[in-house]
């Protein structure tokens, strides 16, 4: 009996072996990497040796500065808010709807959060000519003490597709303080 038992055992292995095991595939459903974008535009920056020129806007006042990000690190630190906001993560693999529609100006892409923690409430590509010139980005944090609401616009050079400017424009809200809002223009020039 208990070889009978081991003959079926191994006949089952075998046939489970020889069927195809079906993995599901994460880059099924790939979005725009806008991180893979952000690393590669760091590279051509300091090749080329850009400089960021910000302006920040906070509660009516305004500063300006002229940076000259030397390193990797420097540069990804300026673009952290939009590295953030990068919707190519295996953590949102179905938490957006793509909707793509023609305007007068071209076509847009959009996807939007359909799962309610999604920090990416929003994330817009606009193509003039089939050429990419601008991504807009709604970007939200909350919980029950803060709450961080950040509109981001990232802007292509029509020609050479390198990322010209930024802004940032932001809110946020803290129980027991007074709301903070701010805006950063940043050109690369």
């Amino acid at each position: 009996m208990s070889r009978f038992i081991a003959i079926i055992l191994v006949i089952l292995l075998a046939f489970s072996a020889c069927q195809k095991q079906s993995k599901p595939n994460v880059h099924q459903q790939k979005r725009y990497d806008l991180e893979q974008v952000i690393e590669g535009e760091i590279n051509y920056l300091l090749s080329a040796n850009k400089r960021l020129e910000k302006s920040l806007y906070n509660n009516g006042e305004e500063e300006k500065v002229i940076l000259n990000p030397v390193d990797t690190a420097a540069w990804r630190q300026q673009f952290s808010s939009l590295i953030e906001a990068n919707i190519n993560k295996v953590a949102y693999l179905n938490a957006f709807k793509k909707e793509e529609t023609l305007t007068e100006e071209g076509t847009q892409i959009a996807y939007t959060a359909v799962v309610k923690d999604t920090p990416v409430q929003l994330f817009v590509m606009k193509y003039q000519k089939d050429r990419l010139y601008a991504i807009d980005i709604v970007f939200m944090e909350r919980n029950l003490v803060y709450t961080h609401i950040k509109e981001m616009t990232v802007y292509f050079d029509p020609i050479s597709q390198h990322i010209s400017s930024f802004t940032i424009s932001g809110k946020e809200k803290m129980i027991f303080k007074s709301a903070f809002d701010y805006e950063v223009k940043a050109n690369i020039v």
